[in-house]
């Protein structure tokens, strides 16, 4: 399911209302649209039929509590984002797609573990392939080159261990 490299232009626009839930949650409902220009330079063709307009729905949910956002050493995050593009709304085509993922760092004595957890769906509608789920690089299927995989859904799971081999002062 390599899509080989493709050539895209785009043109993005989002409005968002949204609710900002004490200092660790926030939802946002928003209207959205995409004008997308594609051409495959080398692989399947399955993106060549991407130029056209996307828009419609778009809700997020994030949850965080991460002491910093990268490397963190406890609390968890997640997300939930929900797209819709519908012919209704302006859109060229219809689709819609489900995307969650979950992070949590459990210290263990002085080691640290992070446990990953992400899926996503197109609800049975079938994705546009320049809509679909890429997935590839080091921080998902790291055999794999950055984007590699194009799928209409998938579940990953993920566990590393943090080993501290030497304690560090942070830099001030």
């Amino acid at each position: 399911l390599q899509p080989g490299l493709a050539h895209m232009h785009d043109i993005l626009w989002r409005v968002d209302l949204g609710w900002n839930m004490a200092h660790a949650a926030q939802v946002r409902l928003g209207y959205w649209g995409s004008y997308r220009t594609a051409s495959v330079q080398t692989g399947p063709p399955d993106i060549a039929g991407a130029d056209g307009v996307d828009s419609g729905l778009a809700f997020v949910a994030r949850y965080d509590t991460r002491d910093t956002s990268s490397f963190a050493t406890k609390g968890m995050s997640a997300q939930l984002e929900y797209f819709r593009s519908d012919e209704s709304l302006g859109a060229d085509r219809e689709w819609q797609r489900v995307e969650a993922a979950a992070r949590k760092a459990i210290p263990i004595r002085k080691n640290l573990m992070w446990v990953s957890l992400a899926g996503g769906t197109d609800l049975g509608d079938g994705l546009p392939g320049d809509r679909t789920f890429s997935l590839g690089g080091p921080r998902t299927l790291a055999g794999y080159q950055y984007d590699e995989v194009r799928v209409n859904s998938y579940l990953y799971a993920d566990a590393n261990f943090l080993w501290r081999l030497k304690e560090v002062s942070s830099i001030k």
